[in-house]
């Protein structure tokens, strides 16, 4: 078995109770500066990216902030996309959720930041 198959069986198998990523990884303090970083510098018209999104609370509260943009979400885990296709979101953007991985993924658009 390939460790991208291993990667996504432990996230697919917590993907219905997962909250956060705290859950699984120490951030030191970390989370709060990157997500801080982000919401300084999304605007509208973006392309935003989000490389092993989870269940995409991020992405859901960037398409809070902004309009006109396109916003894409990608994880290894079917069931942490699932997850994430059941957020709520805006009709302000185009956002999508994408299972796949992100080193052999053939991206078309080109992005203003990727997470």
């Amino acid at each position: 078995m390939k460790i991208n198959d291993l990667i996504a069986r432990v996230f697919d198998s917590r993907a219905k109770d997962w909250k956060t990523k705290k859950q699984f990884v120490t951030y030191y303090g970390a989370y709060s500066n990157i997500k801080n970083e982000v919401f300084a510098n999304v605007k509208d018209g973006i392309n935003v990216a989000n490389i092993g999104c989870g269940t995409e609370k991020l992405l859901s509260s960037i398409d809070k902030l902004i309009i006109n943009s396109k916003l894409i979400g990608l994880d290894l885990s079917k069931g942490m996309i699932a997850e994430a296709n059941k957020r709520i979101i805006t009709d302000k953007n185009n956002i999508s959720f994408i299972n796949g991985d992100f080193s052999t993924y053939k991206f078309n658009d080109m992005f203003d930041m990727i997470i």
